[in-house]
This record gives structure tokens, C-alpha cells and sequence, in this order.
């Protein structure tokens, strides 16, 4: 319910951006792409890195885990400040340290020797969100705000292992696909900001965004209340055409 709630809220906040009276819209538009343009649409790429955390349900939050995201977006101006981007990315993302038991029974035979898993998702991640341009600033700087989904293409833990034969130690990282111990969509809210700035006919544009995983990630719950979602940071370079 409280998943719920907030998502209802984001809605909510999503909705009171871009609805704008017509007279209102019917202003002139201008690309954030340069000041003399009056294209009310603008697409591209970007790329970058994630910094992602796992957050159990009843423990604090992993390690950082640090990722790659990669795609494109497409905006659209209602008005002259105020647009709706929608973008595709693959990202990965996920968190080192997190408890054995978010992905595997306590009893399971994978955990002989293991001192830490670490915890990796791979996923088609699908933005929508509200910017807003602020009126005279040169390069154009923009704040946005949405939701996200996310379709989790696959999930991995890494077991790290600690063996010793008498005084001597060995270390070793062995990979299980975990993909069926999560769920295959995860929901995020989103918060972001940042600026595009025109070089000739294209934009280059740095963007960072924090995404909030409002879902519960887990597929199985193999313990009682051992949910857990994700948070991670964007942080983007692209061009935009």
C-alpha cells in the first residue's frame, strides 16, 4: 500500500507539470537545443555510469555497485519551458555486500564458504519524465521529474569464497544466475536535473538522475519481510540532434 501511495503521488506530480491551459500552449516553442530554434521536439543519446544500492527490508543498504547505462530519448515542448521526455536505456545495476539471503535459502548449498555476495541486474529501463527548462539560461539548464519501469533481463550474484588448507587461504568468486529470484519489473521514481549545451547543429548534453525503487524486487522472499529494492545515480554525457 505504501508502494502505492507513492507511486500515486508521482503520478500526481507528473500530471500538474505538463498540464497547462491552451491558451498557454499555444505560446511559441523553442528546442532547448539552441535559443534561435523553434523545433518543439528534440531526441538523442546518452551514456554513462550507475551507482546503485540494494536496500533490504529489514537491514540497512549494501555497498555501492558500480554500473554502465547506455540509450536514447525523445522530447516533446508543451510550451516554451516545459516538455515530456521519454527514454530507453540498458543499464546495469545492483549492490556488493548484500545479505545471502535476499537470493538464496540460508540452508543452500551455493553458501559453503562464501564470506559476501554481491548482487548484479541487467535491464531494459524505461523513463518517463517532466522538465523544465529555466527561462534565460544560457547553456539551457533543466530540472525533470517522473517514473520509471524497469524489465530486468537478468539478474547474477557473485559468491565470494574463502577456503583455507591449513595455513593457507584462497580466494575465489564464483557467478549464479538468480534471474527467477527476482521480479522481472521494478518501478522507480525519479528526480534529476541537467544542461545541453549547443556545439554548431548539435547539443551536447550532462544529465544526472536518482532513481528510487518503490517496488519490491524480490521474487521469492525466502525469509519473512526480506523484500528489497534498488537506488541508484545516472550520471550522463550525450549529444542531442
Amino acid at each position: 500500500m505504501k508502494s502505492l501511495t507513492q507511486l500515486l503521488t508521482l503520478l500526481l506530480l507528473l500530471a500538474i507539470l505538463v498540464e497547462m491551459p491552451s491558451d498557454i500552449a499555444a505560446k511559441p516553442r523553442r528546442s532547448y537545443k539552441s535559443s534561435k530554434s523553434n523545433a518543439p521536439f528534440s531526441y538523442g543519446a546518452t551514456g554513462g555510469i550507475s551507482i546503485s544500492s540494494i536496500a533490504p527490508d529489514n537491514s540497512s543498504s549494501s555497498n555501492c555497485n558500480f554500473g554502465f547505462f547506455g540509450g536514447g530519448f525523445f522530447e516533446y515542448k508543451f510550451i516554451e519551458n516545459i516538455g515530456g521526455q521519454v527514454e530507453v536505456n540498458f543499464i546495469q545495476f545492483g549492490g556488493e555486500k548484500v545479505p545471502s539471503s535476499l537470493v538464496f535459502n540460508p540452508s543452500s548449498s551455493f553458501l559453503s564458504d562464501v564470506k559476501s555476495v554481491d548482487l548484479t541486474m541487467y535491464g531494459v529501463d524505461i523513463p518517463v519524465t517532466a522538465k523544465y527548462h529555466l527561462p534565460n539560461a544560457s547553456p539551457d539548464m533543466y530540472l525533470k521529474i517522473g517514473i520509471s519501469g524497469t524489465y530486468i533481463v537478468k539478474a547474477q550474484a557473485a559468491l565470494n569464497k574463502e577456503s583455507s588448507i591449513g595455513s593457507t587461504y584462497t580466494s575465489s568468486t564464483a557467478y549464479v544466475d538468480v534471474t527467477k529470484k527476482v521480479q522481472n519489473m521494478q518501478a522507480c521514481g525519479i528526480a534529476g536535473c541537467g544542461t545541453s549545451i549547443p556545439v554548431g547543429k548539435l547539443s551536447i548534453i550532462i544529465d544526472v538522475s536518482f532513481h528510487y525503487g518503490i517496488t519490491d524486487l524480490s521474487a521469492n522472499n525466502v525469509v519473512a519481510n526480506n523484500g528489497f529494492s534498488s537506488r541508484y545515480l545516472k550520471l550522463g554525457i550525450g549529444v542531442g540532434f
